[in-house]
């Protein structure tokens, strides 16, 4: 039988977890529960994967920044990139200009 001190845990994991965003207390509390015949251990066993759980998902939200970032940029260099082929390309028009008005 789970001691009241670990349903309040998990209550509190629980209501941290982004698996629970949405979820009203009261439902997560009833949820929390329904552990209430699991052992002290269990409880801890299920709320440790709550928080492997949610590293995991946090993990992945920090790699996508991180691919986010290195796209902008990579982007940021390609509109560099392209305002000097642009100028490049302006220059040589007016060369060609140049030319035929000399000619």
């Amino acid at each position: 039988m789970a001691s009241e001190a670990v349903l309040k845990e998990l209550f509190q994991v629980s209501m941290a977890s982004s698996a629970f965003k949405g979820i009203s207390k009261e439902d997560v509390w009833n949820a929390c529960l329904a552990y209430k015949d699991r052992s002290d251990e269990d409880i801890g066993i299920a709320m440790d994967n709550i928080r492997k759980k949610d590293q995991a998902i946090i993990d992945k939200a920090d790699e996508q920044k991180k691919h986010l970032e290195q796209n902008k940029e990579k982007m940021a260099a390609l509109h560099e990139e392209e305002a000097g082929d642009r100028k490049q390309d302006e220059q040589n028009a007016e060369k060609i200009l140049e030319e035929l008005f000399k000619m």
